[in-house]
């Protein structure tokens, strides 16, 4: 940047679980004039789809450290989707072990580690009651699964890890952040209620902030403009 021109601020996404550094491009849209976005891929997930898959909530936070840690920046903020929420605290936690604390945590559409063993686990049923539970949940973009043989061959071994690790994370004792966060979901989201949104509250000493806006589980799709301004106008507080 050129001199006298300000530094922006990191946001460190996390995509749900299937998902990958291409299924949140669209925030781009609207936050990559404010934001410096930094996108996550999992050990693999598309340009890391020759590595081992990980069933472990915080090994998946750890391995996104190993890779992008040493350019972070003081004040940085981090955003998980779903799966990407609970990896997004676990990486709050790494960070600040290694002395680069987040400043704060935003969770979209998730169930926060508390809520997660009322969801009921699915991740260990044969593979036509695994794709049918899981398009009854997230309806919309894993549909596919239950009409495409090629679609399902692929992406079923990557869904089944992520599951995996968002289930066995609520079992884990809960270790609190000290960051603001702001939760937000959607208002027709059959898989994250109101409540699992106010109780991201119950995952850190800092102030919690909750909104709904219209949409279902994947609600950028819907409402991504919304979504932004929630997260502009939320990171914008956090320097008064």
């Amino acid at each position: 940047m050129g001199a006298g021109q300000l530094t922006k601020r990191q946001l460190i996404i996390f995509p749900f679980a299937g998902g990958s550094s291409s299924s949140l491009r669209d925030l781009a849209v609207w936050l990559e004039e404010p934001m410096e976005l930094v996108y996550v891929d999992y050990p693999g997930h598309l340009l890391r789809s020759e590595e081992t898959l990980l069933e472990s909530v915080p090994e998946l936070a750890f391995d996104s450290w190993r890779r992008i840690g040493g350019r972070l920046r003081a004040g940085y903020l981090v955003l998980g989707m779903s799966l990407g929420a609970l990896v997004a605290l676990e990486f709050v936690k790494v960070g600040k072990s290694f002395g680069k604390a987040a400043e704060g945590i935003v969770a979209i559409s998730s169930v926060p580690p508390g809520r997660i063993s009322m969801q009921g686990h699915f991740s260990h049923l044969p593979e036509s009651e695994f794709v049918g539970e899981l398009c009854a949940r997230y309806p919309g973009d894993f549909s596919t699964m239950a009409t495409d043989p090629v679609v399902r061959e692929h992406l079923l071994p990557i869904l089944r890890a992520d599951i995996t690790a968002f289930e066995s994370y609520g079992q884990r004792p809960l270790e609190l952040v000290d960051v603001p966060c702001l939760a937000v979901g959607g208002t027709d989201d059959r898989s994250v209620s109101y409540w699992d949104l106010l109780a991201w509250g119950s995952c850190t000493t800092g102030q919690c902030v909750t909104r709904r806006v219209s949409g279902g589980h994947f609600l950028l799709e819907e409402s991504g403009s919304q979504v932004a301004g929630e997260i502009l106008e939320w990171a914008q507080s956090l320097d008064r």
